[in-house]
């Protein structure tokens, strides 16, 4: 009888045992799970910048080839400095509101 006592009380032990270690792999699964979810939002929010920035970059890039074009230092020369080429005639809307 007291063999078969001891058999039960091992067996339980072993249970709980098994049923502590099963709840430690649960609960590290999900705190792995959360982290797994926030990093993957994370890299959508970086993903999201990169593409930000790459077509800043582009506009950019766009900005820097039209500015060092002839046309485009006319056009500045003209409209914000006023300048004009030698024996251009200048035409003048006395009508023109200020």
């Amino acid at each position: 009888m007291a063999k078969h006592l001891k058999s039960k009380i091992r067996n339980k032990l072993v249970a709980f045992i098994l049923l502590l270690v099963f709840a430690f792999v649960a609960s590290i699964f999900i705190s792995q799970t959360r982290q797994l979810r926030a990093e993957t939002i994370e890299i959508s929010d970086l993903d999201s910048q990169i593409q930000t920035a790459t077509q800043k970059n582009a506009s950019l890039t766009n900005k820097i080839n039209l500015a060092v074009t002839d046309k485009y230092k006319e056009d500045v020369a003209k409209n914000r400095d006023g300048l004009v080429f030698p024996n251009e005639l200048i035409f003048v809307d006395s009508f023109a509101t200020q």
